[in-house]
Formats: C-alpha cells, structure tokens, sequence
C-alpha cells in the first residue's frame, strides 16, 4: 500500500473503522531493533481501534533517516573512511573483503559516494576495529564495543564477574577446589 492508500480503507485489525492518514511528530519506532524517532511521520490509523497501517515507501523513507543519522554521528563508517581503510593497508578490495569475511560486490558496494545501504553493523564494527587497532595498537575490545553501542542508542550494562589478577573470573569463596 502506498501512502495515497493509507486513506478510507476498511482497518484489517477490527474491521469495524476506517483507517486515515495521520502525521504524527516525533514518532517513535524501531529500525533494523533499535530506537529511532521520527520527525515527522505518516501512518494510517483505524478511527475506531488505533491500529496503524504503514506504507512501504513511507517506511522505506524512515530506514533512509535512520541511515543518515547514524552517519551524522559517526555510528557508522562513511565510503570514505571505508577506502581509507582499506588504501593505509595498501589492500586490493579482493584482499581487503578475504580480510574482514565479506565479498568483493560489498566492498564495491559500500564504498560508493553514493551506497544504497551501509555495511552491516557487524561488518562495520570489524572494520572500525581494525582501524583502531591500526591508530593504536591492541584495543580493549568490550568498552570499544559498549562505546559504539552507545552510537546507535542501545546502552548496555554488564555484569560480569571480576577479574583476579591472573586474568581469571574470581570466585565465590566455596566455590574453589
């Protein structure tokens, strides 16, 4: 359904009300599972249940902000920094995709000015990973990872066990052999 449809059709929740284009400001949903607010969104809502009805491109049009956004905040690595990357290990985009797990049509694909979609999340954590291990020798894996995180709005807090000084998880008292 596009958003021309999103008007005066029967709602397929209670089939009891008429679903109507509604602007709603600042909506909130979720991309690809994480949170993203919308400026200014279009759905269409059942004036009798308050079921919504999205359409493709309206949708389509939100995951495109969503990218753009994470861009805007460095959440992901630009074509740009992508070739650099890859031009400072002096790799071929062959070698470079045997490098990090993926295929030679993604790495075109994502160093393009102009990509259609980014690298995925894990793709692009590998990559900035790999850029940081470059800038400053070995990383601390798990604050990078928690710091990126933070990126895309997901703020995660663990509980893991402490550390003794040999690098083991400590146990409780009677627990030990």
């Amino acid at each position: 359904m596009n958003t021309r449809e999103l008007v005066g059709f029967p709602c397929p929740e209670c089939g009891h009300g008429t679903v109507r284009s509604t602007r709603i400001l600042n909506y909130k949903t979720k991309i690809k599972g994480y949170p993203f607010v919308v400026d200014e969104a279009v759905i269409g809502v059942c004036d009798r249940c308050g079921s919504e009805s999205f359409a493709p491109e309206e949708t389509k049009r939100w995951e495109e902000l969503f990218y753009r956004s994470l861009e805007a905040r460095h959440a992901l690595l630009s074509p740009q920094e992508m070739l650099e990357l890859r031009t400072s290990l002096e790799l071929s985009m062959e070698d470079f995709a045997r490098l990090i797990g993926c295929t030679l049509q993604s790495i075109l694909a994502w160093e393009r000015p102009d990509r259609s979609a980014p690298p995925s999340r894990m793709a692009d954590l590998l990559m900035k990973l790999l850029r940081e291990s470059l800038r400053v020798g070995a990383i601390d894996v798990l604050p990078f990872l928690l710091n990126e995180a933070k990126k895309w709005g997901v703020v995660i807090e663990l509980r893991r066990p402490s550390m003794n000084s040999a690098g083991d998880a400590a146990m409780p008292q009677d627990q030990r052999a």
